[in-house]
């Protein structure tokens, strides 16, 4: 790391171009960090900040169909996501069978009500709403 490099979490956006490629890159004015075209596959798997919310998230492959990538809560598909990823795991998948047989059925989850804001913590419309209006429109 060059000396007045500063560790942080990359803002990555597909657009610079490098020798006539356009190849994935951080935003942020103080770095100067791409990835080159061969390398590219590189940036799966590597923590980016959502163009929407602001928050850090794991830019998956899934994700990358956009120049200015947005996580998944963003995208309105987070709790899907999760679902799937806890149904294809198997490990999760019998940890939760298993701990399905230890509760007991009257101690199911309380009915949701409102949610609450991810940012701020102020109360959303909607429990399945990450974040409120005010922070949504920021």
């Amino acid at each position: 790391m060059s000396r007045g490099a500063r560790k942080h979490a990359h803002k990555y956006y597909y657009g610079l171009k490098v020798g006539g490629d356009l190849v994935w890159a951080c935003a942020f004015p103080h770095c100067n960090h791409y990835m080159p075209k061969h390398m590219e596959e590189r940036v799966i798997d590597k923590l980016s900040i959502c163009w929407k919310c602001g928050e850090e998230f794991v830019l998956e492959s899934q994700l990358m169909n956009r120049q200015k990538p947005i996580c998944v809560d963003c995208l309105g598909f987070g709790e899907i996501v999760e679902e799937i990823r806890r149904n294809e795991d198997p490990i999760m998948r019998a940890s939760q069978e298993r701990l399905n047989k230890v509760t007991p059925k009257n101690e199911a989850e309380p009915s949701p009500g409102k949610g609450k804001c991810r940012k701020c913590g102020a109360e959303t419309s909607q429990p399945e709403f990450k974040l409120c209006m005010p922070c949504l429109m920021k």
